[in-house]
């Protein structure tokens, strides 16, 4: 019996290997292994079986244990996320059936490469949707540290083409059944690319020079779902308590958001008197924070994403505050605000960076936006400032997760980014990574203070220097020594060119099989024999 024969027969332990590999994929508890085995395996399965089998069972098994293994993760009430859940996982099925039909009708070394360049297109065309590349499973590699220093070089996207590369070179050695068939082999070809990528990042780490600390950045974070407690009480004059462990599929947060979207929509009803009493609170808790952190050595004092609600009317006050405190302590303070205009449905999410003489240096409105946040998006412009430490910018959130956006900064050279964001449990620590991967790709350091999620500082190579993990603190405030000093990349001048090599190179070869078919098709039709 021939080795695919048996793998064949086998197919029930390959799809049972693959999903608890896909398991162990999640954001929750990733094995940097698990993706790799996981392409293996499905592939193995995929491949076996006839396609009214292979196409259902992995698709509503997939589907399955990402909803269960992931949940959470999308910032969506439930059927929401389960039907969002069903449909990336039919999407994941297009380069099984591309290696199925394309790769099996090509030379054995070129069928290796249908299926990763069509995960890695899939991968690509979906970063330009709402959630960006947060998906991404070269982001399950963070702790490979070697590995990920090729996003300094051409981005996340070798990371994503390597883990699928694997499944169809050790398949196609598994079926030969020989393991070892020489380096000019396609499994000796990706085992000397493998052994490229980490001796050249492994050196990369060896001889890094970060510099020395140049500046103590102090990042902030306060519990703003008080805001939707009280604005609940307001409204129906019932209490709830809401734990900050929640995310945005949790019962107890849906039961707050519409009272937190009716304070959006009109702030000045008498009774949300209660609700500007809180932001009151909170606001005095920033400015006292901000003061102690400056007191004590901080010289860039930064809030996590809308820490801070404002009336429009009321915002000039606030910012005065700010600067006011600035000019007093001779710090940078970045104050992440939310304004609120009443009448308008949509609010301004934005940071405004006031330096030590208490000038506005900067403001900065989010651009990239979730689905359903109803923010004024930004022009696409991130502003830079020159400071005594370096070249300094601010992001918020979801920008991080667009590397093509981000990697204006490393053109601009910019040497420590401040990145405040507003997570929630299921996608923590999986989105400090992603942000800690953009400085990678353009070679400036990090400071992410988050609001339910973890706090990090990283430099220039994907190292965390300083965390802290939002739901184990009492006191949600991480200070430390930065290294503010950029290190040169080729990630922003190259961009996204290995993506779309991928991409082009994959429509390449689909075409040039499909070619081939028609003129088969064509020479059969007329050697077909005439009938009188």
């Amino acid at each position: 019996m021939t080795h695919t024969a048996v793998a064949a027969r086998r197919w029930p332990i390959w799809f049972g290997l693959g999903l608890l590999a896909t398991w162990f994929s999640a954001p929750a508890w990733v094995i940097p292994l698990a993706p790799w085995l996981s392409a293996i395996f499905m592939l193995r399965f995929f491949r076996s079986q006839p396609l009214w089998r292979a196409i259902p069972l992995q698709w509503f098994g997939v589907a399955v244990v990402v909803i269960f293994s992931q949940w959470g993760f999308i910032p969506a009430p439930a059927p929401f996320a389960i039907v969002a859940m069903f449909i990336a996982s039919l999407l994941g099925l297009l380069p099984f059936l591309l290696d199925r039909w394309v790769g099996a009708r090509l030379p054995n070394a070129l069928s290796t490469l249908v299926f990763p360049l069509a995960v890695v297109s899939l991968d690509y065309v979906l970063s330009f949707a709402v959630t960006g590349t947060i998906s991404s499973l070269a982001y399950t590699q963070f702790s490979v540290g070697p590995l990920m220093q090729v996003a300094a070089v051409a981005g996340i996207w070798p990371i994503v083409f390597l883990i699928h590369w694997a499944a169809p070179v050790i398949n196609d050695a598994w079926d030969n059944g020989r393991i070892w068939m020489g380096w000019r082999s396609p499994l000796g070809v990706w085992a000397g690319v493998m052994a490229l990528v980490f001796v050249g990042g492994g050196l990369r780490l060896v001889f890094a020079q970060p510099g020395e600390p140049n500046v103590r950045v102090a990042g902030i974070a306060i519990n703003t779902l008080t805001i939707g407690e009280i604005a609940y009480e307001a409204q129906t004059g019932q209490r709830v308590d809401v734990p900050d462990t929640v995310d945005y599929t949790s019962p107890e947060y849906q039961v707050i958001a519409p009272a937190f979207g009716a304070f959006f929509q009109n702030p000045d009803d008498p009774r949300f008197a209660p609700v500007h009493t809180e932001i009151a609170r909170i606001n005095d808790e920033l400015f006292a924070l901000s003061r102690r952190e400056a007191q004590a050595g901080a010289q860039i004092v930064a809030w996590s994403e809308a820490n801070t609600f404002v009336l429009k009317r009321d915002e000039a006050a606030l910012i005065a505050r700010g600067q006011q405190l600035a000019r007093e302590e001779g710090i940078y303070l970045l104050m992440a605000i939310v304004t609120l205009t009443p009448g308008n449905d949509k609010v301004e999410n934005k940071v405004v960076t006031i330096d030590p003489q208490g000038q506005v240096a900067a403001t900065y409105f989010k651009n990239k936006l979730p689905l359903g946040e109803q923010s004024i998006q930004g022009d696409g412009t991130i502003p830079v400032i020159e400071t005594p430490y370096g070249r300094l910018a601010a992001v918020i959130c979801y920008d991080m997760d667009s590397p093509d956006f981000i990697r204006q900064l490393g053109q601009q050279q910019v040497d420590l980014v401040i990145a405040g964001s507003g997570d929630w449990k299921a996608i923590s620590p999986w989105h400090a990574h992603v942000a800690v991967v953009r400085g990678i790709e353009n070679g400036f350091a990090l400071v992410r203070p988050v609001r339910g999620g973890l706090l990090v500082n990283a430099d220039q190579y994907g190292r965390i220097t300083a965390s802290l993990d939002y739901f184990n603190a009492e006191e949600r405030v991480l200070s430390g020594p930065v290294a503010a000093r950029h290190t040169p990349t080729l990630y922003p001048f190259v961009g996204d060119a290995f993506a779309l090599a991928a991409v082009a190179s994959c429509a390449a070869l689909t075409l040039a099989v499909l070619l081939a078919a028609m003129r088969q098709r064509l020479a059969a039709w007329r050697r077909r024999p005439l009938t009188v």
